[in-house]
C-alpha cells in the first residue's frame, strides 16, 4: 500500500470526524481550520507509522480539536475531544463492519475510498439524525411532583408532549 494513499484516506476520515463532531455539538467552524486540523492528523499518523509512538496520537488529537474548534475552556475542549474519539470509534467500526462483510477478500486502498465516499456519507446522515433525535427527546423530560391527600408527595419523571408532532 502506498503511503500517500494512506495519508489521503486518513485526511478524509479526519475531516469527516471533525465535521461530524461540529454538527453534533452545534459548533460554528471554519472549513479552513478543519482542513489544517486534518492535515495535522495525517502527519501524526505518518509519524506513528515510522516511529511507533502512540502518545503522538493523543497529543495530535488534542491539537486537532484546539485548531478546529478553537480553545474556549478546558471543559469545552475536552467535550470536543470526547466527541472526536466517539465519532472516530464509530466510523472505525463502520469501516470494519463494511470491510469484513462486503470486501473480505480485498486488501486495497480503493475499497477504503469506496467506503469513504459511498457508505460514510449515508452512515453519517443516519448517525447525526438519530443522535439529534435522542438529544431533542431527552430535553423534553421533566420532574413532576404529584401531591396526594394533602402532604403525601410522589415525584415522577414525565414527558412534555405538546401534541405538535402528531401526524
Amino acid at each position: 500500500m502506498y503511503i500517500e494513499l494512506i495519508m489521503l484516506v486518513d485526511f478524509f476520515f479526519n475531516y469527516i470526524i471533525l465535521i461530524t463532531t461540529a454538527i453534533l455539538l452545534n459548533r460554528i467552524i471554519k472549513l479552513k481550520r478543519v482542513f489544517i486540523s486534518s492535515l495535522i492528523g495525517v502527519f501524526s499518523i505518518v509519524f506513528v507509522l515510522f516511529f511507533n509512538k502512540m502518545n503522538v496520537i493523543l497529543v495530535s488529537s488534542f491539537l486537532m480539536c484546539i485548531i478546529a474548534f478553537k480553545y474556549e475552556t478546558i471543559l469545552y475542549t475536552l467535550k470536543n475531544l470526547l466527541y472526536v474519539y466517539f465519532s472516530s470509534m464509530f466510523y472505525g467500526g463502520v469501516v470494519y463492519l463494511i470491510n469484513v462483510n462486503f470486501f473480505n477478500n480485498y486488501n486495497n486502498v480503493l475499497v477504503y475510498l469506496v467506503i469513504l465516499f459511498v457508505f460514510i456519507p449515508i452512515v453519517t446522515y443516519v448517525y447525526i439524525k438519530n443522535i439529534k433525535n435522542v438529544i431533542f427527546n431527552n430535553s423534553k423530560y421533566y420532574y413532576l411532583d404529584i401531591y396526594i391527600s394533602g402532604n403525601e408527595k410522589i415525584r415522577v419523571v414525565s414527558f412534555l408532549d405538546t401534541g405538535n408532532k402528531l401526524m
